[in-house]
């Protein structure tokens, strides 16, 4: 338990959250994740994608809506970022603070019956860290001392894990080898009653 306590904690420390979602599409369909993101964030989108059945040569299309900037027009910037392999992922600089918004469309055929359609197991998941203020604070000089406090803060951590480690190891060790006694007296006991019976008879 503590040892996840400290993982937390350092990934809270670096990393401001971070979402996955796992579902299934269809040809024709749109799906999209909303995320209230911070001004000022760096947000990485990875996606895994795989064909459950149907036509493979349909490739999904990426378009990513930011927050506008502007006090006036309220509609939000629209990136098509374009057609999407099995396999990527797709970054940014949040510039404003607002919900931004992440669609994948899966094209549909001219003509197709709807036991037919084409499907997708689609993974996604949306990282959002703090790059622009760990990088303004990096340019701080008088922010160096508070950096190098945190670093030996995780580096203490890292050898409290592995003290931890270490000492789970060896109860682990330890008992193993104390179920190997108990296993090798319980078959000298068997072999003994065997024998016995053996005699007997």
């Amino acid at each position: 338990m503590t040892t996840v306590v400290y993982v937390a904690c350092i990934l809270g420390l670096l990393i401001g959250f971070c979402e996955n979602y796992r579902l299934n599409a269809y040809e024709g369909t749109t799906k999209c994740f909303i995320e209230d993101i911070p001004e000022g964030s760096h947000v990485l989108v990875k996606w895994n994608l795989g064909i459950l059945a149907g036509n493979r040569k349909l490739q999904p299309q990426l378009t990513v809506k930011l927050p506008s900037s502007s006090p006036t027009n309220k509609r939000k910037e629209r990136r098509d970022v374009g057609a999407v392999e099995e396999e990527g992922s797709y970054s940014l600089i949040s510039h404003t603070k607002g919900e931004h918004e992440f669609c994948f469309s899966f094209p549909a055929t001219a003509t197709h019956k709807t036991s037919y359609r084409t499907s997708w197991g689609l993974g996604i998941e949306i990282e959002v860290g703090r790059a622009m203020e760990i990088r303004r604070d990096l340019m701080r000089a008088d922010d160096v001392s508070d950096l190098s406090k945190l670093i030996r803060f995780c580096i203490g951590l890292i050898k409290d894990i592995h003290a931890e480690q270490s000492y789970y190891r060896t109860i682990q060790e330890d008992l193993l080898e104390g179920a190997e006694g108990t296993y090798s007296r319980l078959l000298y006991i068997s072999v003994s009653e065997m024998v016995a019976l053996i005699l007997v008879s």
